[in-house]
């Protein structure tokens, strides 16, 4: 992986150079590198009892946290077995709640896609649009909102960095939490809206709203063989029209198929692992 010597990033119509940032790279010598975790924790949200797996670094001390948000589907044991110790070797908290009715907490509320699916049967496609954006900018978000809230009473947590992250569907809610939740200190977007995007007009607006108004720095990452680029690329065209602080990063194609570029965001870290944390050691303020 080549070091970072400086970075680019697009802030309104003028390009921002910022200092060289000294990270390490992920290899051999970092990848062994003490990690506490998986550790499962409950939470509430609402009425639900919702619950996480957190990856932490083994030094002592309070510490930038990734509240990472998963897609769509309904078990992400390999995914976050993979992306949560990426985070943690790089020194941060890695904390992954399950949104209610999917994967640790597919016992609780409703799952999102069944939702859907239901909504689609009865109405025809076109109404699942409107209805993931209400689903996404409420419960969805008001889960994440309530794993923000139990993460930072935690004492290795650094409440006032907080970095609210996510892939596929996660991306999504990402990027509503970017606007809508406060106590947030950046947000990292892989691939959000990537398989959903084309078909969903509401979904664009609403998405294309929330990045104008954000109130954090955002990443925005996908693997080049995802599904579309076009959401990474129009938000953060919003973004920048807007002024506010952002960073568009298209990598190489990951793996030999769709499927598997659109994993990008979990499996990897050894590509973007370098990258994001050169963003979130100093993101622009927009000032």
């Amino acid at each position: 992986m080549r070091p970072i010597v400086a970075r680019t990033l697009m802030l309104g119509a003028a390009l921002t150079v910022l200092p060289a940032i000294a990270v390490r790279p992920l290899t051999a010598q970092t990848s062994g590198a003490a990690i506490v975790g998986p550790d499962t924790v409950t939470f509430r949200s609402g009425a639900l009892t919702l619950r996480g797996i957190i990856y932490r670094p083994s030094v002592a001390g309070r510490h930038v946290t990734i509240l990472f948000n998963h897609g769509s589907g309904t078990d992400y044991t390999r995914e976050i077995a993979a992306v949560g110790p990426t985070y943690a070797r790089l020194g941060y908290v890695f904390f992954a709640p399950a949104r209610r009715g999917q994967w640790l907490s597919a016992a609780t509320g409703h799952y999102i896609v069944d939702s859907l699916d239901a909504v689609a049967k009865a109405q025809g496609e076109a109404a699942r649009d409107p209805l993931l954006v209400e689903l996404m900018k409420g419960p969805q978000l008001a889960d994440v909102r309530a794993a923000r809230d139990f993460i930072v009473t935690q004492p290795f947590v650094r409440g006032d960095r907080i970095v609210v992250a996510g892939n596929s569907f996660g991306g999504i809610v990402t990027i509503f939490a970017s606007a809508y939740l406060d106590g947030l200190y950046a947000a990292v977007d892989f691939a959000g809206a990537a398989q959903t995007w084309a078909e969903a007009p509401t979904l664009q607006a609403a998405m294309s709203e929330a990045a104008r108004h954000a109130r954090i720095p955002v990443f925005f990452g996908q693997a080049e063989n995802d599904y579309d680029l076009t959401p990474s690329r129009a938000m953060s065209a919003a973004m920048t029209e807007a002024g506010k602080p952002n960073l568009l990063r298209i990598f190489p194609p990951f793996g030999t198929t769709t499927p598997e570029g659109h994993s990008f965001g979990y499996f990897g870290g050894n590509t973007w692992g370098s990258d994001v944390a050169a963003f979130l050691a100093r993101p622009p303020t927009g000032r």
